[in-house]
């Protein structure tokens, strides 16, 4: 930019999460779940965990299939919420997506960018485990690990695991 060069920015950069709306159509998969949180009865120690994660390229949220050679630069996170009451009197039930398919809100979703991207084909799995741990003085901080590979169901080949961290803030 400007003539200067910004390479030495790249390693910050691709280490912090950038909280942003993702067009649902750039979209290689269906969301993948990976953590469950009951609001009314989880403890702090629950906000801090490790959990397996699969997503198959080529399929996505609208049922459409992705064909051809993709890279894929990120992982994309974001959170559903159901608000249950209905076993209350005059209680309903409601939820809410905040993903790149549903109305936008000013939680947006979170982007992991990849410092390595990956090629992946319709059928190709992409799993692994992602670690989310809160930051000790700033609790609404966290620092991601995802721990990752790509399965071929071409070849059944295996890429060698990858683990990335970034923080978010």
């Amino acid at each position: 930019v400007y003539g200067f060069d910004m390479t030495a920015m790249r390693e910050r950069a691709l280490g912090e999460a950038s909280v942003e709306v993702v067009p649902s159509e750039s979209l290689l998969s269906a969301p993948g779940s990976f953590r469950l949180v009951d609001c009314e009865r989880c403890s702090d120690a629950d906000l801090d965990f490790t959990a397996p994660f699969s997503l198959t390229a080529g399929s996505v949220a609208s049922g459409a299939v992705v064909k051809g050679e993709y890279t894929v630069r990120s992982f994309v996170l974001h959170f559903d919420a159901l608000f249950d009451c209905s076993g209350r009197e005059g209680g309903e039930r409601t939820a809410f997506t905040t993903g790149p398919q549903g109305v936008p809100t000013h939680w947006k979703q979170t982007a992991l960018y990849l410092k390595e991207p990956l090629s992946v084909r319709p059928g190709d799995v992409v799993s692994g485990t992602v670690a989310c741990s809160r930051g000790l003085e700033y609790k609404r901080a966290y620092d991601i690990s995802v721990t990752y590979q790509v399965t071929s169901k071409h070849d059944q080949s295996q890429t060698a695991a990858v683990t990335q961290l970034w923080q978010m803030e």
